[in-house]
């Protein structure tokens, strides 16, 4: 747990000066060519290799070791940081060097998270695990709320380059880290009797005395996933209650902005985070209940009953206790989830595996971010303003006018939450899939 404890520091360290490097570029686009478009592509391509290269990734974490993924991933994205500034520097820094820039450095994160979960299953023992993520989880929301002040405060002092010199900062003391820090090898020839024994589906074993190309690893991580169906169903439960959530995301700030100003926001987003704080504060020192299943469909169910109460007449407190209330289930479920996966995942192709989780189960985000927009703009906003049919019938209970659209996709939204969470929950190989499925030894 110790060695662990080291290795979250670091890792914390260089994601919050990753978070201020992305706050301020992104300030910085907006500022200059005032487009939400060149701001949107940004965070495109901060999030699309990350998504696009985990499986990759995945198998490459497999074939090295823990801490050898977690120094090429954050060396590779501190490159990306150097090569900012050097262009910054001589005033050479256009917005399109930014975006490709910003997808290379997303391109090594990719190794990033597989590697760091699954060196988390050998660092720390299964009954620590929901301890050691509920930690994981208070970092990323601490990262969440200093990052932006952080950047903000830099920013005015020593402008951009000073932000991108804290950020290399940061990943340099993550290296540091990785370099003083041990590992244990997860790799190991399985034997006929252990597969005999875990029921590996023979495409799958990993046999480590002949080379395999990346391709074949791949499949063995999909092929381990198709023999455990409990584990399919988990992943593709979280695909959909992605897309719900990243629908809300998006849509949060322009149907609070509806019915007040940018400084009420920036409170109820403060709030918001500070919710995601106490979240991963509870989650770490509880560890949660021991059906990971049960708190994961339950919190979630929550999060469809605040989808939901946007119905209400819009106001400060309604939408800040609102926002708090998410923020506070997300760290209790993604740590929930993580710990099932860590618990039933042979270590050997827990790099594989987190990656296909990472590719399948962000591959909706994209289209909820792209979806979201376009139909509040379109067809939900339009259809609640006045002397329409919808507004003459259901505006009678949710309002009319700006905004209200928007409160009838989040009340869709809430409503297909609560629906997943029934379908998981009269799902036998879901439900039941902590006993179903072993530990893996």
């Amino acid at each position: 747990m110790k060695i662990f404890l080291v290795l979250a520091v670091g890792q914390l360290v260089s994601l919050i000066g990753s978070h201020m490097t992305g706050f301020a570029l992104g300030l910085r686009i907006y500022e200059q060519e005032e487009s939400v478009t060149l701001f949107a592509l940004v965070s495109f391509a901060t999030l699309m290799p990350e998504i696009a290269l985990g499986a990759l990734a995945g198998t490459l974490v497999d074939r090295w070791n823990r801490r050898t993924a977690l120094i090429i991933g954050n060396l590779g994205a501190g490159c990306g940081t150097l090569i900012i500034i050097f262009l910054n520097i001589y005033h050479e820094l256009e917005v399109v060097h930014i975006i490709i820039l910003v997808a290379i450095s997303s391109s090594f994160n990719a190794l990033i998270f597989p590697a760091f979960m699954a060196a988390t299953s050998s660092l720390v023992n299964k009954e620590q695990l929901g301890r050691a993520n509920g930690l994981v989880q208070l970092g990323a929301a601490i990262s969440q709320i200093a990052a932006p002040a952080l950047a903000g405060a830099l920013l005015v002092v020593w402008q951009l380059n000073g932000v991108l010199l804290a950020d290399v900062m940061t990943f340099s003391f993550a290296l540091i880290v990785l370099l003083l820090i041990k590992i244990p090898d997860h790799k190991k020839i399985i034997s006929p009797e252990d597969k005999e024994k875990n029921q590996i589906d023979r495409d799958c074993v990993i046999n480590e005395s002949h080379a395999k190309g990346l391709w074949l690893d791949l499949k063995e991580g999909w092929f381990y996933l198709k023999e455990r169906k409990g584990l399919l169903w988990l992943l593709g439960f979280f695909s959909i209650a992605n897309f719900n959530l990243g629908m809300v995301i998006v849509l949060f700030t322009p149907l609070v902005l509806s019915f007040t100003d940018t400084a009420q926001l920036g409170i109820i987003m403060s709030i918001s985070g500070s919710g995601m704080l106490v979240g991963a504060l509870v989650i770490s020192v509880w560890g949660g209940a021991k059906n990971k299943i049960n708190m994961v469909l339950g919190f979630l169910a929550l999060q469809g009953l605040l989808f939901l109460a946007t119905a209400f007449q819009p106001s400060f407190l309604l939408y800040a206790t609102g926002a708090f209330m998410v923020m506070f289930t997300m760290p209790i479920i993604i740590t929930s989830n993580q710990v099932i996966w860590q618990r039933k995942v042979a270590p050997e192709i827990q790099g594989r595996v987190f990656g296909l989780r990472t590719t399948i189960g962000n591959a909706f985000l994209p289209l909820a971010f792209l979806l979201a927009g376009t139909l509040a703009d379109r067809v939900f906003e339009p259809l609640m303003q006045a002397n329409t049919v919808l507004s003459q019938t259901i505006g009678h209970i949710i309002g009319t006018g700006d905004g209200r659209g928007i409160v009838l996709q989040m009340m869709i939204l809430g409503m297909m939450t609560l629906l997943l969470v029934l379908l998981g929950y009269f799902q036998p190989q879901l439900r039941f899939l902590e006993d179903n499925l072993p530990d893996h030894s």
